[in-house]
């Protein structure tokens, strides 16, 4: 039989040499993340109020949002009603068909026959 401690050596310092590079890269992903962390608290402190509650976007003019809405799809007055809410809107019906007759007198919107809204820009 031969001795094979050379061989054995040889293998742990090359496992050490290895343990040494992972330990390195390791400790720059650990960098990585802490910073990464650090720009996720910046963030939420940013985008949040105090309470924790994500901060409101202003919302567009809801003649905008109206106009956009029946752009999309032809909408009643329920279902524009409906969608201002869930955007974040404080409407009620008499809000929306304030709105949506000033559009159509200005020719933004036009009102079809069966009680529903489209832009004037759909052909």
């Amino acid at each position: 039989m031969r001795d094979i401690r050379t061989d054995l050596k040889e293998r742990l310092t090359a496992a050490e040499t290895k343990r040494a590079q992972l330990r390195a890269e390791l400790g720059s992903l650990d960098a990585e993340v802490s910073a990464v962390m650090s720009l996720m608290e910046i963030e939420d402190q940013r985008t949040t109020e105090g309470n924790g509650q994500p901060r409101k976007r202003p919302l567009p003019p809801l003649e905008e949002f109206i106009t956009n809405q029946v752009r999309a799809r032809a909408s009643t007055k329920a279902d524009l009603k409906v969608a201002a809410q869930t955007a974040g809107y404080d409407v009620n019906g008499r809000n929306i068909h304030g709105h949506l007759l000033k559009l159509v007198r200005n020719g933004a919107v036009k009102k079809m026959g069966d009680d529903t809204y489209v832009s004037s820009a759909t052909p």
